[in-house]
């Protein structure tokens, strides 16, 4: 049956060449396969960019990887067949990421070919600088965060070190807030509905705000409700504009 597709298939994609319309992702790997399989071409692309900056690097997929690395290629080297092989020039690549913050796993990206990427470049003496002072957040708040990341984003089996991103602990650049800066509030059901109790929490949460709001203590735009899902967000929103919030 796959015999008889093939054909159409190679016409559709004749046709599609010919009139424009490919996806991005074909358009990726098009671009790929012209500088692999064309040395001269990758030669006069490669010469025409000094250097290449990247950022959000972990977000790029593995087509985009061979890509960079081809561009990056020493032009003195023999041309290499494998983008993960390639003599790169000195002082040419630069990449600015952060393998915790993949989340494009849907489209192609994900950490084991963002280490191996890593890896490639760190094989012909790129240099890792890793940014760990963090000015959003005071000590207070990064405290907990260095005694759970390590465990949730770090293994102890090597079999599956290439799905971790590891974790390396932050230094905060603030002053020390000097006060509770986490507070867990509990609501009982009671026996209550669901859609109930939101009601009674969300009656909470706003009149918690209203008050610090008519104290000084915090303004408006200070404030920020985060939610795992938005089904009820419509309960938690009516509840400050009924205090005039």
């Amino acid at each position: 049956a796959l015999s008889l597709v093939q054909p159409y298939a190679a016409a559709a994609v004749r046709e599609a060449r010919l009139r424009g319309i490919l996806p991005f992702d074909a358009l990726l790997v098009l671009a790929r396969d012209l500088l692999r399989t064309r040395p001269e071409v990758r030669r006069s692309l490669g010469a025409r960019y000094r250097a290449l900056f990247l950022d959000e690097f972990q977000d790029t997929d593995p087509i985009q990887y061979e890509i960079v690395l081809l561009l990056a290629e020493d032009p003195a080297s023999e041309p290499a067949d494998d983008p993960f092989e390639t003599e790169l020039a000195r002082g040419k690549l630069f990449i600015v990421g952060d393998p915790k913050q993949a989340i494009y796993r849907f489209r192609g990206a994900d950490v084991s070919a963002y280490q191996k990427a890593v890896a490639r470049v760190r094989a012909q003496g790129g240099e890792v600088l890793e940014l760990v002072t963090c000015f959003r957040s005071p000590p207070e708040l990064l405290a907990p965060l260095d005694r759970i990341f390590p465990e949730i984003l770090s293994t102890k089996n090597p079999g599956l070190a290439y799905a971790y991103s590891g974790y390396s602990g932050l230094v905060s650049g603030r002053e020390p807030a000097n006060e509770s800066r986490l507070e867990v509030w509990t609501v009982s059901l009671g026996g209550i509905a669901a859609e109930d109790a939101r009601r009674d929490e969300a009656q909470v949460i706003a009149g918690w705000v209203a008050s610090e709001i008519a104290a000084g203590r915090l303004a408006p735009k200070q404030i920020t409700l985060l939610f795992r899902g938005l089904a009820d967000v419509h309960i938690y929103a009516s509840a400050p504009q009924t205090r005039g919030v």
